[in-house]
């Protein structure tokens, strides 16, 4: 959202922003002369509502993009009070697995009802799009494909950790590094990448050779810090929690590391690919179209350990003999041009919105 809000065209568009009031994005944004609004984090508050169509009608706001669930019950019950507001909004994922029948249930019926109240839709990828449209829970005529990209800001970072020689070259002990930055949620399944980690290195003979770092926090973190303790891990894995220099760190391993059960497309595999890691990520919905199309990604079957084993054997050994023969030198042009045509995917989708196209 920062990324759109602080790169589309000002001489065309006009942005405000509703968000919590969290550090750092609800400063910068303000910083970059856009008008906030506070709502609380991850709740739902008549309150906030009532707000937030005050907002919207005092400052003539056209269109409403909201980004994710709860926002989405915010944007579109808009509709009810200010009918004239055109409503886009994006998934970020399929949510709707993992929970009881009877929860399942009234979030679909939630989504189906508010879906009425939708111009348009965006999905972040193929396979998250499908799993939408089989859920019965997305109209194909309203709904576009914008590919989540890198933002500018990162992009920029990337090339000056690159240009300094920070990137993976600056490691000379002889480890390689793999690294994985997510929440510790049921959904990226930490626990079993950890757990498939060490028996992996046990098992082929990586002690010494191969280490995880885990970049992020969460419900399960103190779980799988438990869970290495258990097996042993020793200095194998470091859980670094959040970190504001996720990027820089990431930036200094070699290789990308994730057990997702699905993805909308994974921001952090985006960086990775960025940066010109190898990814080692599982066969499954908005992971396998962005990594099976990367010359250095490497899939294991989702939830299977000896899958997960020959992968890690398979991008260790290709990382072995492609790093030696590579420059860190990157050109970063071609990705700042297409990040160019990414920011212009919704400035068109904002025009061809409020046009009824």
């Amino acid at each position: 959202m920062f990324d759109i809000i602080a790169n589309i065209d000002r001489g065309k568009f006009t942005p405000f922003a509703a968000l919590p009031d969290e550090e750092p994005f609800y400063g910068r944004i303000g910083a970059a002369g856009v008008k906030t609004l506070p709502i609380k984090k991850r709740a739902v508050s008549i309150f906030d509502f009532y707000e937030l169509a005050k907002f919207v009608y005092s400052n003539n706001i056209d269109i409403v993009h909201s980004h994710g669930k709860g926002a989405g019950v915010y944007s579109r019950l808009l509709k009810l009070f200010c009918p004239r507001v055109k409503i886009v909004h994006t998934f970020h994922g399929f949510h709707y697995d993992n929970m009881p029948a009877a929860k399942i249930w009234m979030h679909k019926s939630t989504e189906k009802l508010l879906s009425g109240f939708t111009d348009r839709f965006v999905n972040v990828s193929e396979g998250e799009q499908l799993q939408y449209m089989l859920a019965g829970l997305l109209d194909f005529r309203k709904t576009v494909i914008i590919k989540n990209h890198v933002p500018l800001e990162s992009l920029k970072l990337m090339e000056s950790f690159i240009k300094q020689s920070k990137f993976s070259a600056s490691n000379d002990d002889g480890i390689i590094r793999f690294c994985a930055a997510a929440r510790f949620d049921p959904v990226k399944q930490m626990p079993f990448l950890v757990e498939s980690f060490v028996k992996a290195l046990n098992r082929i003979d990586l002690q010494g050779k191969i280490k995880l770092l885990l970049i992020g926090g969460g419900e399960e973190f103190e779980t799988c810090r438990g869970l290495a303790d258990k097996m042993n891990a020793g200095s194998a894995i470091e859980f670094l929690g959040e970190r504001p220099d996720a990027l820089e760190i990431m930036a200094k391993c070699d290789i990308y590391i994730s057990a997702s059960r699905r993805e909308g497309l994974s921001m952090s595999m985006l960086e990775a690919a960025a940066l010109g890691m190898p990814i080692l990520a599982p066969r499954v919905s908005g992971i396998a179209e962005l990594v099976r199309s990367y010359e250095k990604g490497i899939m294991f079957e989702n939830n299977d350990f000896d899958s997960f084993e020959r992968a890690v054997c398979l991008v260790f050994d290709q990382y072995k003999k492609k790093r030696a023969e590579e420059s860190s030198a990157e050109n970063f042009a071609a990705k700042y041009e297409e990040h160019k045509e990414y920011i212009k995917k919704y400035e068109k989708l904002y025009t061809e919105t409020l046009n009824g196209k």
